[in-house]
Order: structure tokens, then C-alpha cells, then sequence
């Protein structure tokens, strides 16, 4: 079987690509695995409270999904000053994207806002919020401002389900955001699939599921989605830097740090 396997090797023409497109293969296969889960997910309004202060250990222990935020807090005040470039990989709704974007928000009046965004998600898409925090105490030192002065902020959402991204952009642009550009902050949005190879102009097929879905069957319709590495994406950006990258790919993380 290992000399068979040796010798079909020799017959790709191509072994990067051909690893590319086995690393998309497992990452739809991740995808699927994780559907029963999510599937049957209680909806948030029937999740009972929780208090996730601190405690991770059984035998009532939070979900990661649920987090102690002092670890961000303390970020925020060793390093107060705006002007962040934030990159969300797998940003689904946009949730984790718009809260970085508002933890450093430098307008006098608040122009990022994760909980109007929730809400329009919910009232306007029809597209529930699961996580914990709208019911259970979220740990977070009120008290932490950012500078009121600086440069904006940059916040990049990187999606590679269609459906998801109709989504975001119908968001961003009914909550006054625009494309993205405002006065205090820019917000991106890119459709695309992250992994740590990618050639130029190179495509995937990734499943269209339903606005706000975080799974798929591997019988799911499949669409062409753009192929892109983490420093392709921030050089056409022209992003100068990147300050906080956070990943969410259903096991596909070590590949997206590759590139």
C-alpha cells in the first residue's frame, strides 16, 4: 500500500495544488462532523443562565464560547491607542469582528456597535445569536475606555460561505457603515476561503448554506469561492499591519497560520 501510494504521488502533476485541494477536502469533511452538533443547537432563548466568571472547571464548567473577557480588557489597557487592524477568518456573522472593531472604537459617540448588530441580525435576518453572553454576566472592566484620538480602525471579516456574506454586507450598509468606510474606522468584508497555499486567482467550491449557518453537509450545494492566504488578503488590502488575528475554520487553523 505506502509503494501504490508512492507511485500515484508521482503521477500529480501538481503536489501543491494537490495538497491545497486535500486540505479543502479535510476542512468540508471538519464541516460536516461538526453539523449534528450545531444542528440541533438550543436556541438562545431557551439556553438557561449561566455565570461564567472564571470558572471553566467541572462540574458546571462554561463553553469557550462563553469566555472570561479580562484577557481582552487587559489588552485594551496596555495598549489603549486606536488605529487596530483587526482580521477575523471564519467571521460567520460578524459578531467577533464588530466587537473588536468596538472595544477600540475611538468616535465621541459609539459608531461600532455589536449589539445593534446582533439585534438587526435577529429582528431584521431572522438569524439568532448562540452565544451565551446576551444571558450570562460577561466579565469586562466597564471602566476601560479607549483613546478618544488616533487613527481608525481596520476590521476585516473574511467569509467563505455565500450566503453568510450577503448576509454581513446587508448589515453593515443598514446600520449606516456603507461599504465599510467611515469617519472613524473601515470595515471590510471578503469572501473568501483561507488556507496556507494559494495561487493567484485560484478558486475552491465551499457549501452555499442558509444566512448565518457555521456547518455544512457534504451533500451541500457548492459554490466557487476564492482561494486566499492570510498575507495575500492583507496585501491587497494594503493593510500595513496585523494586530489582532483571531481563526475559526472548524480545524483548519495551523493551515491558515501557515499563510
Amino acid at each position: 500500500r505506502a509503494s501504490g501510494v508512492a507511485q500515484a504521488s508521482l503521477r500529480v502533476p501538481n503536489p501543491p495544488r494537490t495538497r491545497r485541494r486535500m486540505a479543502v477536502a479535510v476542512l468540508l469533511a471538519l464541516l460536516a462532523v461538526s453539523a449534528g452538533a450545531f444542528r440541533h443547537q438550543t436556541p438562545l432563548k431557551d439556553v438557561p443562565p449561566l455565570n461564567c466568571d472564571q470558572d471553566f472547571e467541572p462540574p458546571e464548567p462554561c463553553h469557550t464560547r462563553c469566555p472570561n473577557a479580562q484577557w481582552v480588557d487587559e489588552m485594551l489597557r496596555v495598549d489603549p491607542s486606536p488605529g487596530k487592524v483587526f482580521m477575523d477568518i471564519g467571521c460567520n456573522k460578524g459578531n467577533d469582528a464588530m466587537a473588536w472593531m468596538e472595544m477600540w472604537d475611538a468616535s465621541p459617540t459609539g459608531v461600532w456597535d455589536t449589539r445593534k448588530w446582533i439585534d438587526y441580525y435577529d429582528k431584521e435576518l431572522g438569524i439568532q445569536d448562540y452565544s451565551c453572553t446576551a444571558k450570562a454576566p460577561e466579565v469586562k472592566a466597564s471602566q476601560l475606555q479607549p483613546k478618544r484620538a488616533g487613527a481608525p480602525n481596520v476590521g476585516v471579516c473574511v467569509e467563505p460561505m455565500h450566503n453568510n456574506v450577503v448576509a454581513l454586507r446587508k448589515a453593515r450598509s443598514a446600520l449606516g457603515y456603507g461599504n465599510g468606510t467611515t469617519e472613524f474606522g473601515t470595515f471590510n468584508i471578503v469572501q473568501a476561503a483561507v488556507l496556507g497555499e494559494a495561487q493567484s486567482g485560484e478558486q475552491v467550491e465551499f457549501p452555499d448554506m442558509d444566512m448565518g449557518a457555521e456547518n455544512a453537509r457534504l451533500e451541500a450545494f457548492r459554490v466557487p469561492v476564492p482561494l486566499k492566504t492570510v498575507d495575500q488578503i492583507k496585501s491587497e488590502l494594503g493593510l500595513p499591519r496585523v494586530d489582532v488575528l483571531t481563526i475559526d475554520t472548524e480545524g483548519a487553523d495551523p493551515a491558515v497560520l501557515e499563510g
